[in-house]
């Protein structure tokens, strides 16, 4: 049966040279058909394209209204971004690994809501030289502290320096780095954390039935 509920792929990486959109443009081509044969939406979604400049609202978003705190946000971005991110019903967030944590711009972003987070399903996907697992680990406690649901399974790709220069060339991953991600079980993964993600959604309709 179709859930007819919305995820969000978001890239994580806000450089101005970065293998962030190659990863995540590759895992979301992996999930398109899993999403469409469960009759769900799925969408990719930059921050870069958000503009949010460090965090600076004046009021805790965990102190807003619960039911729909975007209109209550003091500036426009903050709630173009409130109103973007309460359209997704779950998400999966491509993050690089930087000095062994997070991006800066990821978690600015994810700072900047609570209640849009709340009790969503997430799925983490890391990036690398060595996978990103250290973020991979971060990212899963802040999900905790903003009341996402992380799912069990994490999806790892080593990005080998040549990664970089070659895709912002031409703007496609290598097929020596796509045979490295397949055979590492990193392509298995993301399909694996999906489901997980999907199973996490029905769970979430089964409870507000109850």
């Amino acid at each position: 049966m179709a859930l007819q509920k919305k995820i969000a792929v978001i890239i994580g990486s806000t450089r101005t040279n970065r293998v962030g959109p190659a990863v995540a443009n590759h895992v979301f081509d992996l999930l398109k058909p899993l999403a469409a044969t469960a009759g769900v939406t799925l969408d990719l979604i930059d921050i870069v394209d958000q503009k949010l400049p460090l965090y600076d609202e004046p009021t805790h978003p965990g102190g807003l209204p619960k039911e729909d705190p975007t209109p209550h946000y003091a500036n426009d971005f903050s709630r173009k971004w409130s109103g973007l991110v309460r359209q997704y019903d779950a998400y999966a967030f491509v993050t690089p690994e930087y000095n062994g944590s997070v991006p800066a711009g990821l978690k600015n972003a994810l700072d900047y809501l609570f209640y849009e987070w709340s009790g969503k399903p997430a799925g983490i996907v890391s990036y690398g030289g060595g996978g990103g697992k250290k973020s991979a680990a971060h990212l899963e406690d802040i999900c905790k502290v903003l009341r996402l649901k992380s799912v069990p399974t994490k999806a790892a790709f080593r990005t080998p320096r040549d990664l970089l220069p070659h895709y912002l060339e031409k703007k496609e991953v290598t097929a020596e780095n796509l045979q490295l991600w397949k055979e590492a079980g990193s392509d298995a993964a993301a399909e694996t954390m999906f489901s997980e993600i999907l199973e996490q959604l029905k769970a979430n309709e089964n409870e507000a039935a109850q």
